[in-house]
């Protein structure tokens, strides 16, 4: 079983890492959901671990329904990821309806090939999920990351699983949304899931004046998450 960490800043990424995350999501501004990371930072956080990086791909914040031009800046975006270093990319594109924008998404599994793309947490507003995983499939997506629908994996765990039992295999289906070690074995038996995907977030205070909190990786919990997640593929 696979456990992903998300992660915003170079130490959160190394302390995930040391605490056992098995892959690394590198993301930018956390109260926007995640942005593009710097190439200078995924180059730091490779030369820092060997553990896997997937690096996003987001040059907003808001929804995820991209003019041309911001389509040709994510592209830039992710050359830049992969040259400098990252395993997968992660990304997102929907049309007005909330449908899949395929034509945005297969030119992206193009780009990162041989890398793997994952196809992040737009997905929860798709208005039929189950064509969308299968448009997904088509695509070449290796994963999806996804709460089960609007709100946290562990209000969906229904939905989950029966993504799961849909996708039967043809990609991976990552539950994330409210995901730590208090419920990942529960979530892990009723969705039959084989990766999860976690923040393990805390917040730290400023160190000065007029500094201000920020979100960083709590090793604690991702070694607490690493703990159940192994002890749930024990009993397998």
């Amino acid at each position: 079983m696979t456990l992903e960490i998300a992660c915003f800043d170079l130490e959160s990424a190394l302390a995930a890492a040391d605490a056992g995350a098995d892959r690394l999501e590198l993301c930018a501004a956390p109260r926007e959901g995640g942005l593009t990371p710097t190439p200078a930072l995924v180059r730091a956080v490779k030369a820092g671990t060997s553990v896997p990086v997937a690096a996003m791909v987001r040059c907003r914040g808001g929804d995820f329904v991209y003019s041309s031009r911001e389509t040709a800046l994510m592209q830039d975006e992710a050359r830049a990821l992969l040259d400098a270093g990252a395993d997968a990319l992660v990304c997102g594109a929907l049309r007005p309806d909330g449908t899949v924008a395929t034509d945005e998404v297969a030119a992206m599994v193009a780009l990162a090939h041989p890398a793997p793309l994952a196809f992040l947490r737009a997905f929860d507003v798709a208005p039929d999920p189950f064509a969308a995983l299968d448009g997904l499939v088509a695509l070449g997506v290796a994963r999806v990351l996804t709460a089960g629908g609007p709100g946290s994996a562990v209000e969906n765990q229904p939905q989950l699983a029966a993504f799961v039992r849909y996708a039967a295999g043809r990609l991976v289906v990552m539950p994330g949304g409210g995901v730590r070690a208090a419920n990942v074995r529960a979530m892990a038996e009723a969705t039959g899931a084989r990766e999860f995907h976690s923040a393990a977030r805390r917040i730290l205070p400023p160190t000065h004046l007029h500094g201000e909190a920020r979100d960083a990786v709590d090793s604690v919990e991702v070694a607490a998450l690493r703990h159940a997640v192994d002890e749930v593929a024990a009993s397998r």
